[in-house]
């Protein structure tokens, strides 16, 4: 049953065949599925599959706050991580139905105009310890040298994703915050030892408003 805002006059709620709702303070309506007893057709399988692949793997952070940020910008009419979602399932996936797979050097943990640095790396170090190390694109508009670097590791294995500046995960975070002048940064991950890793580097404006295309750093054992 739908209900009446009696200060904003909006309904909200089931309305026969539809539902009224809305989002970022737009008023929208869906329809309300019903289950149909007819077999999905092979398309409809294919982007079932997709999409549960890639679902699954940008979930595999929790909520995934950091997608918000990182997609903003291409947000449009949807949120940050349903625009990481639709990047890539378009342009991540390869292999063929039913047996897709995700090409991890194709992926983007953040979409934008700033400029990234193609030649990043990522080298596992010992000690538990991954190294990342970039180049300096200060003198390059609209780079800045203190764009803040955000690490991005997953692990397969668990599957799990995690990043430097998240507060769930206290061991995977940079020894200190750093910013792109400082070329290097150090990520403690003892607790992932022997366990094998992908990696992306990702840059964001000191206002946090910008972002650079996340940078593919590479696969890698923790020794």
């Amino acid at each position: 049953m739908g209900k009446i805002n009696v200060f904003t006059g909006m309904v909200t709620g089931m309305v026969g065949t539809v539902t009224l709702s809305s989002w970022k303070g737009k008023p929208y309506m869906k329809g309300n599925n019903k289950k149909s007893d007819k077999p999905l057709t092979e398309k409809q399988l294919i982007n079932q599959v997709r999409m549960g692949l890639i679902s699954k793997f940008l979930y595999s952070m929790g909520m995934p706050d950091l997608l918000e940020k990182t997609f903003i910008n291409f947000a449009i009419e949807k949120t940050g991580t349903n625009a990481a979602l639709s990047y890539n399932i378009k342009n991540c996936i390869t292999g063929q139905y039913p047996a897709f797979a995700i090409d991890y050097s194709r992926v983007l943990m953040s979409r934008g105009d700033i400029p990234n640095d193609t030649n990043a790396v990522a080298e596992a170090i010992g000690n538990g310890e991954v190294k990342f190390s970039w180049t300096d694109l200060r003198g390059i508009n609209p780079a800045g040298p203190d764009d803040k670097c955000i690490a991005v590791i997953h692990i397969p294995a668990i599957p799990e994703t995690r990043y430097s500046n998240d507060k769930k995960f206290k061991e995977a975070k940079f020894v200190s915050e750093e910013i792109r002048k400082s070329g290097s940064a150090i990520l403690p991950l003892k607790l992932l030892t022997g366990k094998t890793i992908q990696t992306w580097l990702v840059f964001i404006s000191s206002n946090g408003r910008d972002m650079a295309n996340s940078v593919y750093t590479g696969q890698m054992i923790i020794t």
